[in-house]
């Protein structure tokens, strides 16, 4: 009996750090290696939890590029899984700014000079 024969690849995700909220696209390409047509249901997983699918039919010997956008809000590291091939991202918040301030001279009554100079 032939039957479809889907391969998914080359997994690859636009950042490695993002900023919480930042979009990260995990793409991968699909290709159908037996001869007829049929339908291939991608599954997402962030963290081992099924957050996205799409389903990908192809005909005979077809490939394509399949993409996902992937947004997360609270700091930390990220495992991918896209069929068997795996990746992680992580996300950071924001790094402070370090400031230094430089009291001139204060005497009661006068006003206060401050600069601010901070990275």
């Amino acid at each position: 009996m032939v039957i479809p024969k889907f391969e998914v690849s080359n997994l690859n995700l636009s950042l490695e750090e993002a900023e919480p909220g930042e979009t990260i696209t995990v793409t991968t390409k699909v290709q159908n290696v037996g001869k007829i047509k049929g339908t291939h249901e991608l599954e997402l997983e962030i963290n081992g939890i099924v957050e996205q699918s799409e389903a990908v039919t192809l005909g005979g010997g077809e490939i394509t590029s399949v993409s996902f956008s992937v947004e997360k809000d609270i700091d930390g590291f990220y495992s991918v899984e896209l069929g068997r091939l795996t990746g992680v991202f992580e996300v950071v918040g924001p790094k402070p700014t370090t400031v230094e301030a430089t009291v001139i001279r204060v005497i009661d009554g006068d006003t206060i000079e401050v600069n601010l100079e901070g990275s």
